[in-house]
């Protein structure tokens, strides 16, 4: 039993609803009924009836009359030790380059560092660098872009918004007399591709087919972690580029056409399983989760092609 399980524990109590107690402590579902899982499975008793909404066993009133002193007393201890630091806790945070790219390009700064007075450090790095920080404690907290959830179960997550992936050509491209294209219909067509670090083919073709089911290597003209190369690629019709949605929609030379795929790019902020979010961590979370709820709201007015 840990103090983190007694706050999971504490919030399914009082929210009587495990995806809402998730909802608010910022982690995965399977994450919190696995915790309370593993208290029953160590008091050898139930802790919830499974209702809707959850109600409490005489075994779980006892416990949370226990544990309501006890994580007082432990997040006051916390409030009192941190004076002897800093008035702030300081936030280390990493960013996937790839979603540096995409708030300079939408926003015009990346300095997001400006907007959070506890942040003690900010990098932007590839995702598997990032996950591996998080793992050893190098980092707090990291945001990440993933075409598959299921790469990032050894971590705390939250979903902070998922985009739809569509095809960005130029307006007089043929392809654009389709409402969606299958992904083998790109398979001949010159694209370039927009990655986080400067990778081979075969590490392209693997991204694709997760994302596409579909691998179409030979053709990609160049790699670039600039979408402003890719844009103008794209516009001047040298190539076409697969990308999240809501991209170049000022641009009256580029078009967009869905894709048939059921995957999408998934934005997900991620930390230690063993570590409970601190209220600058919250706070950092919601910050970039409006970020992208105005980014998907642009994304609506995005122009496909006739």
């Amino acid at each position: 039993m840990t103090i983190l399980q007694l706050k999971y524990f504490q919030t399914v109590y009082q929210c009587q609803n495990i995806t809402h107690a998730a909802n608010q402590l910022y982690v995965s579902q399977p994450t919190v009924s696995a915790v309370i899982q593993d208290l029953e499975e160590e008091f050898q008793t139930k802790l919830f009836l499974r209702t809707k909404p959850l109600q409490p066993t005489e075994a779980g009133r006892r416990l949370a009359l226990l544990v309501e002193p006890l994580l007082k007393n432990f997040d006051h201890i916390a409030r009192e030790m941190r004076q002897f630091g800093s008035q702030n806790t300081s936030l280390r945070v990493g960013i996937s380059v790839i979603i540096q790219q995409l708030i300079r390009y939408l926003y015009g700064s990346d300095d997001i560092s400006k907007q959070m007075d506890s942040l003690d450090f900010l990098g932007f790095y590839g995702c598997d660098y990032l996950c591996q920080c998080i793992l050893d404690s190098r980092l707090d907290l990291a945001i990440v872009a993933t075409e598959d959830i299921k790469d990032m179960q050894e971590f705390n997550f939250y979903n902070l918004t998922s985009f739809d992936v569509l095809l960005y050509t130029h307006k007089d491209n043929s392809l654009c007399s389709f409402n969606t294209l299958d992904p083998q219909q790109i398979q001949n067509i010159p694209l370039v591709a927009f990655t986080e670090y400067p990778m081979n083919k075969v590490e392209f073709g693997k991204m694709m087919n997760t994302l596409l089911n579909h691998s179409s290597t030979e053709n990609v003209q160049f790699f670039s972690t600039d979408l402003r190369s890719i844009e103008y690629a794209i516009e001047t019709g040298q190539a076409s580029c697969v990308l999240l949605e809501g991209l170049f929609l000022s641009n009256p030379q580029i078009r967009t056409i869905p894709l048939e795929t059921n995957k999408k790019i998934h934005f997900l902020a991620i930390w230690r399983k063993d570590h409970f979010l601190q209220p600058n961590e919250l706070a950092f979370i919601q910050t970039f989760e409006k970020k992208f709820q105005n980014t998907a709201h642009a994304a609506v007015n995005t122009s496909f092609c006739e």
